[in-house]
């Protein structure tokens, strides 16, 4: 799902869902309003892959995303150790 800033009138920023219109975080900084946006496209992305993959997979996957390694690298380390 697309996710947009909105600058507010008070200088904050909103992160509001393009599709749904829900609004995601009221007021923010800049900064933390980018960050927001960049983790939930990564759960939209993670949730459109789980669909193709096993729970062994998905569960390896999650486990080295919150390490701090990449989408694809967590990818190829959980499609070695479980396969698909």
């Amino acid at each position: 799902m697309p996710y947009k800033t909105t600058k507010l009138k008070n200088g904050g920023y909103r992160v509001t869902n393009v599709t749904s219109g829900r609004i995601i975080s009221k007021k923010t900084t800049k900064i933390k309003a980018k960050k927001q946006i960049s983790l939930l496209n990564s759960l939209d992305k993670l949730k459109q892959h789980a669909k193709s993959h096993s729970k062994k997979h998905m569960t390896a996957m999650r486990a080295d995303i919150k390490k701090g390694i990449s989408f694809s690298k967590a990818h190829m380390n959980a499609t070695k150790k479980h396969g698909k």
